[in-house]
């Protein structure tokens, strides 16, 4: 028996398709996805008729071709760049681990910017940065070092950093500019402020601000006070303490 002539005579005893249907799946299932169900078995009948005696080919985005999962991993993965040393000091942090792994992400190119997405041939209406009003991609260099929100931010816990550089070398530079044995926290958790403003401008639609960027930081920064070593803890209360930008 054919599911349209079951789920027929489903209905019939059960006094609407909806039940009937919901029988059959086991799923919850509303009017109109039924509705929607009846199109799509229409138009696969229609393919099945048409297409009687004709052998299935397989086509790949890459081209004919035997098929790899090498080959669908480098078209939907993009090409990640792997930093010139390894940030082994990460892992020896106070931070949280959800903030070593977000930081370890970053420093190989492996954030969900707009940018990775688009090498993933992800589409998406703009690929363009939402914390400015520059036009530019949302790379990871320009989401953290080169727009005008970003750069707002690092000038609140190190204004004299070196500007205009590559991500990796400017991860290597604020630490040595901060004058705190927790510079790496430091740069760690402004680093997180900064992707959790921007989330919330893609998630929640709330505008980036320097002061939410401060909130964030501040509540996240005392969880790593909280968990770190008695001397370490007292360098970031006292650095927090002597930040008149924070």
């Amino acid at each position: 028996m054919a599911l349209s002539e079951l789920l027929k005579t489903k209905s019939e005893k059960s006094g609407s398709f909806q039940a009937s249907f919901r029988f059959i799946t086991k799923f919850p299932l509303t009017e109109q996805a039924y509705e929607q169900y009846q199109i799509l078995q229409e138009q696969l009948q229609h393919l099945q008729n048409n297409n009687q005696g004709v052998k299935d080919e397989w086509s790949y985005i890459w081209g004919n071709g035997i098929y790899s999962s090498v080959k669908v991993y480098k078209i939907f993965m993009g090409q990640s760049q792997a930093p010139p040393v390894h940030f082994k000091w990460l892992w020896k942090s106070c931070c949280q681990k959800r903030h070593k792994v977000f930081f370890g992400l970053l420093s190989h190119d492996g954030l969900n910017t707009r940018n990775l997405l688009n090498r993933k041939n992800l589409h998406l209406q703009s690929y363009n940065c939402v914390c400015c009003q520059l036009n530019a991609e949302e790379t990871l260099r320009h989401l953290f070092f080169e727009c005008h929100f970003a750069q707002s931010c690092w000038d609140n816990i190190c204004p004299q950093r070196t500007r205009n550089t590559e991500v990796y070398d400017a991860l290597h530079d604020i630490p040595r500019k901060i004058d705190s044995i927790c510079a790496i926290e430091i740069i760690i958790i402004a680093a997180w402020a900064i992707s959790m403003t921007r989330n919330n401008m893609v998630f929640n639609q709330i505008q980036p601000t320097v002061q939410q960027w401060r909130s964030i930081f501040k509540k996240e920064f005392a969880l790593v006070v909280q968990r770190a070593k008695f001397s370490i803890a007292i360098a970031a209360q006292s650095w927090i303490d002597t930040n008149v930008f924070l």
